[in-house]
């Protein structure tokens, strides 16, 4: 009996050490705080099997998407998704991977949709407006660029070629872009006058747009934070020719999405904790109106 024993112990001792490891034999995801980023996340294979096939796919999309906690929530601007819309803190009836080029994904349950698009009140940008009368929140300008006063103030560029108009790290006194990674920012600004003039728009380094054409108006951008970076420049750069004046920057974070194309984002099913739950590989937050996804949904019954 006891020679039987040994031999029922040694059958079932890989199999348990198996179960101690998680999904197919990868461990579970810990549960983080912030966003769930690579190096606090392990890979985790099979990660849509317990819901089969998705029930919708969208391919080539764009998504406005907050990937921080508390205020975690996906948006495609250009597709309705309410169909897929829960109730967060009592029912989600489906979960959504959002996958990037590589195939890489991050998993999370939908809860309520959106409650319209809301904005947290602090301006990233110092002196935004340039009531100040001058540049001096503007230090990394460029000596072209000037302040004149127009009824209002406003920045008007000079003539030569790629001088930026720009905060390094003077944006919102001082506290960095990089203290706000992956969240999702609107950014507007008014060009005034623009005669024979092209400009490009950075922001936190990364290049949002190429405005060949000259042409006034409000100019609004969304960008996601991408990368835990303190150097923060990249306002506005003209191109070769002057005429051009712009004035009335705002750089605010994105909280709530629109209704009808933006859901919020739950960590576990039937959730109230607004956050992602899991994802693979080295998934790329990307660049919100230059990144496009494919979206799966699935449900969760």
């Amino acid at each position: 009996m006891r020679k039987y024993l040994w031999l029922i112990l040694i059958i079932l001792a890989p199999l348990a050490l198996y179960a101690a490891s998680g999904v197919n034999g990868v461990n579970e995801p810990a549960v983080v705080a912030g966003v769930a980023t690579p190096d606090k996340v392990n890979s985790v294979s099979g990660l849509a099997a317990a819901g089969g096939l998705p029930v919708a796919t969208l391919t080539d999309v764009v998504g406005y998407i907050s990937y921080v906690a508390g205020t975690a929530f996906i948006w495609t601007p250009n597709n309705d998704i309410s169909a897929y819309a829960g109730t967060t803190g009592s029912s989600t009836p489906y979960y959504v991977l959002v996958k990037d080029d590589e195939g890489d994904s991050i998993k999370g349950y939908l809860g309520s949709q959106g409650a319209g698009e809301t904005l947290d009140g602090t301006n990233m940008f110092d002196d935004g407006d340039f009531a100040s009368g001058g540049l001096t929140n503007w230090p990394d300008s460029g000596a072209d660029w000037s302040a004149e006063e127009v009824g209002d103030w406003r920045a008007v560029h000079g003539g030569n070629s790629e001088h930026y108009l720009s905060q390094d790290n003077e944006m919102n006194s001082g506290s960095g872009m990089g203290a706000h990674q992956y969240k999702l920012f609107k950014v507007t600004f008014e060009v005034e006058t623009c005669t024979s003039v092209g400009f490009k728009w950075y922001l936190s380094q990364e290049y949002l747009g190429d405005y060949g054409e000259c042409s006034v108006g409000t100019k609004t951008e969304y960008q996601i934070q991408k990368e835990d970076w303190s150097h923060d420049w990249g306002i506005i750069a003209s191109s070769i020719t002057a005429g051009l004046s712009v004035d009335d920057f705002s750089c605010k974070q994105v909280t709530d999405p629109p209704a009808t194309y933006g859901l919020h984002i739950v960590f576990a099913d039937d959730g109230s904790t607004r956050n992602w739950t899991e994802m693979t590989g080295t998934f790329d937050f990307g660049y919100a109106e230059r990144q496009t996804y494919v979206i799966e949904f699935y449900s969760t019954d």
